[in-house]
Formats: C-alpha cells, structure tokens, sequence
C-alpha cells in the first residue's frame, strides 16, 4: 500500500448533528474504498471529521480490543488506547486512538462486510461466494456458502455481499446476495430485481425480487436491510416475511448500523454506470455520506454528506462510548509517527 496524497475534502451536514453525536456520546466511522479511507465522524466543541489510509477498506467491525477493517487483500487489528499512545503535534484531543498493529494476509478474497462474534472474526468472501472465518493458518476457513453455488467454486457468481447476527448469537444468520445464478457474474444480468437475503440456517429465500439489497441486519430482534437500488430501509417480517419500507433515501443505500433507536444509513453516488446503471434511482440526484433514521417516525432527522471527491460508502459503524476518537493506520504511522507504549 503506497502513501496516498491528502484529500481536500469538502462536506456539509445538518445543523444539530454535532450536538446530536455528543448527546448520544457516539462518534461515526465510514469506509470509503473509492478513496482508500476511514472516514471518523466525531465531536468536540464542533463536528470533528478525519481521513485515516487503508487500501480500498470495506468491512468495519467493532474487536474485543478495538476494531478491525478489511482491506483489498488483508485485515488490520486496530488496537483501542486511551492514554499510552503519543502523538506528536496533536491538537483534536481525541478520547480514544484505534492504531494498527497488526495485519492478516487473506488474500484478494473482494472481502465485504466483516464482523467478530464468538471471539472470530467473520468476513464475507464475495470471491469465494461464502462466509468466512479467519483463522490462521489459513486464508479463510468457510462456513456457508448458498447451496445454489457449486462446490468450492472460485468467482463472483451471486455477489455475496452482507450478513447478519441475531443479537447474543455466535454465528451468522442471514446473508444478501446481488443474484441467485451460479456462473460467474451472472448477478449483473438483472440487478436491478434479482437480490435476495438467504436465511442461512434452512437455506431459504425470505426476501427475494430486490434491487441489489445490502447490510441485513438484527436490531431488537427485527430484521432489517437496505434495498441499494431503491434507495430504501426495508424491515422483513419474521413469520410472513412481508417486506415494509422504514425510509426512502437520496443515495444508493449501503452500510448499516443501529443506536439508541436510530439508524443509521450509508449513501452513496452512483459512478460505474455499466455496474449500477438500470436501477430505480438512477436517475435522481444522489449523494454519498450518511442519513441517520429515527426509527419511530421513520423520518430522516440528521445527514452528513461529502460534496467533494468522495462519492462511495461501503461500511458504518457507531462507536459508542467515544465522541471524538483517531484512527492511526500504517500508511498514517508514515507521515505523522505514532508510538505506542507500555505503562
């Protein structure tokens, strides 16, 4: 991974979203593959917003010691420090500093969403149309895959993209797939109506016909996920399986996360038209950041969003606890050194 140039970057936002953040005491990360970075969203006397270098990040999951982020071929461990860690020069006065120590080699697996449950850590392997442990020795250790998928069959054939946990459970339980073919590339023939989430555990179909559906997700055991291609926060009913539309939204709707009754929602532009082109909200004016959701009146109260350079999101996550926190990478190591010590 090569130093990157920093980004001039320009963003707006809602006007209260600095007060919101610190009335929750959250902070926000967003993973940005297209710009190789992290996004951090945070609070201090007004809305602080920092770039850390990973190369080409998707997944984004909360560690038993941190946070861990997929890259194009590896996983950083990012180890939490509140005090212990030095950094010259300074002046952002995080409350908590992620820095990278160590890295895992997968390989070019196109990983997606990453999650650690049961002390693992699960990655989506959208190259090997599976769900994935990481354990070394190996690469990957796969768990699931569709069982429309042939057997140890290597190429995107139904992208495989997210998946889900129900909450106090060690393993996953949904999954959301672009296609349902099993050649290679066959999701892109109809994208725009052939997503569907797969309840992992019988195989089945519980959602189907969608728009290229990302981030299912379990929030106080209801079902959520993100129909992209329409833009939308969609909620599945667990014993009919009747989809509802939660909220509609300006932007191809990818990452999701959940806090103290609010979601909140991925945006992104639209740039690779022979990838997205075809979609219901093609053709609206779109933007990438994140819209935070209030999940009773189902109204968009807060967004952020970037009117420079970055157009995608992949990955949101919430950070409780922490307003204001850094992110220190290795490619970051080399133009602003960072140590961390004992004691």
């Amino acid at each position: 991974m090569q130093a990157k140039e920093k980004l001039n970057v320009q963003y707006e936002h809602s006007e209260k979203l600095n007060d919101f953040l610190q009335d929750l005491n959250i902070s926000i990360l967003l993973s940005t593959y297209q710009t190789s970075r992290i996004a951090c969203i945070g609070s201090n006397k007004d809305l602080n917003v920092s770039f850390s270098i990973y190369d080409k990040p998707m997944g984004i999951a909360k560690t038993n010691r941190g946070l861990a982020i997929g890259t194009s071929s590896m996983i950083w461990k990012l180890m939490a420090r509140k005090n212990n860690t030095t950094i010259p020069n300074n002046s952002n006065n995080p409350d908590i500093i992620f820095h990278a120590r160590e890295s895992i080699s997968t390989g070019p697996i196109m990983g997606h969403e990453l999650f650690y449950r049961g002390g693992k850590l699960w990655v989506v392997n959208t190259r090997f149309n599976s769900i994935c442990t990481i354990e070394p020795p190996w690469s990957f250790k796969p768990y699931w895959k569709p069982n429309f998928i042939p057997k140890d069959n290597e190429g995107d054939r139904c992208h495989l993209n997210g998946m889900a946990f129900r909450e106090n459970e060690s393993n996953p339980s949904l999954a959301s797939v672009l296609g349902t073919g099993s050649e290679i590339n066959s999701w892109r023939a109809n994208k725009a109506n052939s997503g569907a989430i797969i309840d992992i555990k019988t195989d089945t179909l519980i959602a189907e016909k969608l728009s290229m559906p990302h981030s299912p997700r379990y929030y106080k055991n209801e079902i959520y996920f993100l129909n992209s291609g329409e833009g939308s926060l969609e909620r599945i009913d667990q014993k009919t399986y009747k989809r509802e539309k939660i909220a509609i939204m300006p932007g191809f709707t990818r990452g999701l996360d959940f806090y103290g009754g609010f979601a909140f929602v991925g945006l992104s532009q639209i740039r690779e038209t022979n990838i997205f082109g075809g979609l219901p909200i093609s053709e609206k004016k779109l933007e990438a950041g994140v819209s935070i959701i209030d999940l009773k009146t189902r109204k968009e109260i807060l967004r952020f969003w970037f009117k420079s350079i970055v157009e995608e999101i992949f990955s949101v996550c919430v950070l409780p606890g922490w307003k204001n926190p850094k992110l220190i990478s290795s490619i970051d190591d080399q133009e602003s050194p960072s140590w961390v010590l004992p004691g």
